[in-house]
């Protein structure tokens, strides 16, 4: 049953109940960790300052990244000042859990920023209480020039309220002290950890989710449509909980806790979003933080996280002097030479621009990051409320995910019940699937469910490559 909305012919939300046969995915590269200095890395793409015209004026830019973080950020805004001495650039920090309730304060007063940079959700609240600019109209703005997955979570197709400036997604980061090479299937994952190498796991449902493509599912279709009925989605549900019982995975809801125990050397490993990456540099030092894709299955089939997308909106009560140069600087930030710069600066975050190829002589974190946000899912702007509320710790769902965990709830009701109190929560209607929808062209996939020992599964999976 595909779930479409009322009222939005030309754009359909919908929510998905399936069984899914997806396409597996590829085991990526193995990365190096052995990084080029800098100024290697950089040296071919200076020299393109030239093109930009002079400026005058101020402009206050907001964003939402921390101190370790803000040094790599702050050089870009130091090349535009620059090369446009006649423009006063104000950067001020304002952190993440108060950015938006700070703008939505000050904006109607006209006291707010005229650039903000901030985390796609963000955004999207600030557009639907109308405090953000919609930029689609704009000469001077260019979506061709940002990859669309990062598009995706920042407009609806016919309004732009965000011009992407990085990416970033969950990763699986490790002890280098601790671990000589990370495992690359979640079966290792679950062996390591019950053999002493523990695993910090944040079991929020926002959080867990990176596991359903390994089971052949997705919770977010290809045209980026919410998904919690398919197969893939209860069957990871269903093997997680079962596997929350292993010795040596640290379990929690409380993210910060989680971090600890991974910065004292508790646990070897923590799923996390990349741009923690800068802050456990930090606090544990550079060469103990290694990064690497999230565990995935033994046939090379991919996990896959949620790709968040931060961007740059303008605000709506700026002046149009003061909007065009919001918009100049937000350019300038997102051409390929700042984007390269940025990539460079390991702060856990890729590049937004279509035209950018990473050389492979950056440093390994950032290709390990780039490697994952390939097989991540954007959540579009329009299925962001949907999204939100289904993940929401407060929220409705809440509780029957706490049972499915507890084992009083089976994975495949819970999948169901979302699906149906989603669809009634949004006013939303059934859609009839497919055959070909159900049944796609090969290659596809076939899962397979078994009672095995971990040694009798090795052979079974011998098996099936023999078979494929």
């Amino acid at each position: 049953m595909r779930l479409s909305p009322l009222g939005l012919p030309s754009r359909l939300i919908a929510v998905v109940m399936s069984v899914a046969l997806v396409a597996a995915g590829c085991v990526p590269e193995p990365i190096s960790d052995a990084a080029a200095p800098l100024t290697d890395i950089l040296a071919p793409i200076t020299g393109a300052e030239d093109t930009y015209r002079p400026l005058s004026g101020r402009v206050l830019l907001w964003h939402d990244w921390s101190p370790v973080e803000e040094p790599v950020l702050e050089a870009l805004v130091d090349k535009f000042r620059h090369l446009h001495p006649g423009v006063e650039v104000i950067s001020v920090a304002v952190p993440g859990d108060q950015i938006v309730a700070e703008f939505k304060d000050r904006a109607p007063a006209g006291l707010g920023p005229d650039l903000l940079l901030l985390d796609s959700e963000a955004l999207h609240e600030l557009a639907q209480v109308g405090l953000v600019a919609d930029l689609s109209g704009r000469e001077d703005v260019t979506p061709s020039q940002y990859l669309s997955r990062a598009l995706a979570p920042v407009g609806d197709g016919e309004r732009l309220y965000g011009l992407p400036f990085a990416m970033h997604t969950q990763v699986l980061f490790y002890n280098k002290e601790l671990v000589e090479t990370p495992p690359t299937t979640f079966g290792e994952l679950l062996d390591r950890a019950a053999q002493g190498e523990r695993l910090a796991l944040n079991t929020q449902l926002a959080e867990i989710l990176w596991g359903v493509g390994a089971y052949h599912g997705r919770f977010v279709d290809p045209e980026g449509r919410l998904a919690t009925g398919n197969g893939g989605l209860a069957n990871w549900l269903d093997d997680l909980r079962r596997s929350l019982g292993t010795p040596g995975i640290i379990a929690s809801e409380d993210p910060g806790a989680l971090r600890q125990a991974f910065v004292e050397g508790e646990a070897a490993y923590y799923v996390a979003d990349s741009e923690e990456l800068a802050r456990l540099r930090e606090a544990m030092g550079a060469d103990k933080v290694g990064v690497a894709p999230l565990p995935g299955e033994v046939d090379g089939t991919p996990s896959r996280p949620v790709l968040r997308t931060d961007a740059f909106a303008v605000s709506r009560v700026s002046s149009p002097q003061e909007a065009d140069l919001a918009v100049a600087l937000a350019d300038f930030l997102t051409t390929p030479q700042q984007q390269i710069q940025l990539a460079a600066g390991e702060v856990g975050r890729i590049p937004a621009n279509a035209d950018v190829t990473l050389p492979r002589r950056m440093p390994a974190s950032t290709l390990t990051v780039e490697s994952q946000a390939r097989a991540a899912a954007p959540m579009s702007f329009v299925n962001l409320d949907m999204w939100n509320a289904f993940v929401d710790p407060e929220g409705p769902y809440n509780d029957a995910y706490q049972q499915l965990l507890a084992g009083i709830l089976p994975a495949s009701e819970f999948a169901r019940a979302a699906t149906m109190q989603l669809a009634e929560s949004f006013d939303m209607e059934t859609a009839e699937i497919t055959a070909e929808e159900l049944c796609p062209a090969q290659p596809g996939a076939i899962t397979l469910w078994h009672a095995l020992r971990r040694d009798e599964a090795a052979t079974m999976a011998q098996l099936a490559r023999e078979f494929e």
